[in-house]
């Protein structure tokens, strides 16, 4: 990681954070605390770092919130394309935005799986332009910022941490690689199948459009 952050620098944090953001499970705070370690370091800025972030995370939200304003309902067919088991996430989603309103929007971030489904379930609802700018951002920059500034306060430990795992070699890096895709598969698993155990069947989502 930090090879490639040395190589690849804002160029590795805009673009892991713009995958992650789209849906695919390739998380991005690994990265950025790393960065955040390396800013700290005095190999870039933080400040820069953040931004970069911050823009990459936007794009990708935006895109998916012009997406749910045009095509309402009917983008829910291209996101279970993009997650194994995308319905308990949806109405997980659906019910903190009803329970919480444009808050939900600030926090979204911070929960694996709703935080890509947010965006366009706002445009969905009807959420203004206005709203989602406001709300999205902070959360957005409450994300990223929580992300790099733990780096920069931890960046001791992160570093003997590192150290540990570059002293492993590849069969470390092979390891994390399968115990991250284990993980997600068995997140989708969990919350798919504890939906459909502790609730009855839903009726049809009548997410209204715009």
């Amino acid at each position: 990681m930090t090879d490639l952050l040395a190589r690849y620098g804002l160029a590795l944090i805009f673009a892991n954070v713009l995958i992650e953001q789209i849906g695919l499970p390739i998380p991005a705070v690994p990265t950025l605390l790393v960065a955040g370690a390396m800013a700290a370091g005095g190999h870039f800025s933080a400040t820069t770092a953040f931004i970069v972030a911050f823009i990459a995370a936007r794009i990708a939200d935006w895109s998916w919130y012009v997406a749910g304003r045009c095509y309402g309902q009917r983008i829910i067919g291209i996101l279970g394309l993009l997650s194994l088991f995308p319905d308990a996430c949806l109405r997980e989603s659906e019910n903190h935005y009803r329970r919480w309103g444009r808050f939900a929007l600030v926090f979204a971030k911070f929960v694996p799986g709703i935080s890509m489904l947010m965006p366009p379930l706002a445009g969905a609802m009807g959420v203004s332009w206005s709203a989602y700018l406001a709300f999205g951002s902070l959360g957005t920059a409450l994300w990223a910022g929580t992300a790099i500034g733990a780096g920069v306060l931890l960046h001791d430990e992160i570093d003997r941490l590192l150290a540990v795992v570059n002293g492993l070699g590849s069969i470390a890096f092979a390891a994390f690689g399968v115990l991250l895709l284990a993980g997600y598969v068995a997140t989708r698993w969990w919350q798919r199948h504890g939906f459909h155990t502790q609730r009855p069947a839903a009726p049809q989502r009548t997410i209204p459009l715009p």
